[in-house]
């Protein structure tokens, strides 16, 4: 049995002649199923014309299946609520357009542009409040915030930034003090 495709790509229209015997073809609906897994069943509704012209719109299956997948696809007939599987085929997912893509290594550009880490990132609430704690620390420890404290005022910071594991320049934080 050969495998009919389905196109990622192109909206498709599945097309059968449907004839029924013992049944009223106007009020006769049809559906295509798709079964991709166990997990996943799409199904699609149709119409069936009064000359037994039967369409059924296949659109929407990129965001729901990739290429290759596979299945069996049934084609079902509700007459007078009598359900007939009328037609069964296996089906593969392809492409209607394929590309194919090759680079020349020789051609390659290392880029220059500086590569940035950043560990931390302190937001502005976060740097006035380290601020206002070192500010109130070199208090109580009887240092001006001028600059000619700027050793101790160092060690101040260093021992803080330290002791709360802070990912910040010294620099920053006096910066900010003074």
């Amino acid at each position: 049995m050969s495998k009919y495709k389905i196109f990622l790509d192109k909206n498709e229209i599945f097309k059968a002649n449907i004839a029924i015997e013992g049944a009223k073809l106007s009020s006769a609906k049809a559906r295509l199923v798709l079964n991709v897994n166990e997990n996943v069943n799409l199904l699609y509704n149709g119409t069936i014309k009064e000359n037994g012209a039967c369409e059924i719109k296949i659109s929407n299956i990129a965001s729901l299946l990739e290429e290759q997948d596979k299945g069996e696809m049934a084609l079902e007939v509700i007459a007078d609520d009598v359900l007939i599987e009328a037609w069964k085929s296996d089906f593969i997912v392809d492409r209607k357009i394929k590309t194919k893509i090759e680079t020349k290594e020789d051609n390659l550009v290392e880029s220059t542009i500086p590569k940035v880490t950043v560990n931390a990132v302190m937001v502005e609430e976060q740097r006035d409040k380290v601020s206002d704690d070192i500010k109130e620390l070199c208090k109580k420890l009887n240092i001006d915030l001028i600059k000619e404290n700027k050793k101790e005022i160092m060690k101040v910071i260093s021992k803080y930034k330290s002791k709360k594991k802070l990912k910040i320049l010294e620099n920053t934080i006096y910066n900010k003090i003074i």
